[in-house]
């Protein structure tokens, strides 16, 4: 609350928005299959927003029956991670563990995740 010479004694609530973006963004953040469904990779999007270049330095799936590539599609600011399943034939899962190199003091670490259902 807020007081002005404008109107004495009579406060007035101020109210501040702020959006704000997150740098690196994943979509989407879960990739699906279904049980017994023709095999094959889907992507996942990896975007840099703003001015800043940030390098995903690995991408890696906590399940060794999910594997994933990744790609730089432009250096420092767009990556595309492939993630394929090395089989269909029965459920799994994974979280798949973004490491970036942002910001410098203490680098981020994004999830993702894959599942076959």
């Amino acid at each position: 609350m807020v007081s002005t010479s404008a109107a004495p004694g009579q406060p007035t609530v101020l109210k501040l928005h702020v959006n704000i973006q997150e740098r690196v963004s994943i979509v989407p953040q879960l990739v699906l299959w279904r049980v017994g469904e023709q095999p094959g990779p889907k992507a996942i999007r990896i975007a840099i927003a703003g001015d800043t270049a940030v390098k995903i330095l690995s991408v890696s799936s906590d399940n060794p029956a999910i594997k994933v590539r990744l790609r730089e599609v432009k250096p420092g600011k767009e990556y595309e991670a492939q993630v394929t399943p090395e089989s269909l034939a029965q459920q799994a899962a994974a979280t798949l563990i973004i490491r970036t190199d942002y910001p410098p003091d203490n680098p981020q670490t994004k999830y993702a995740y894959a599942r076959v259902k």
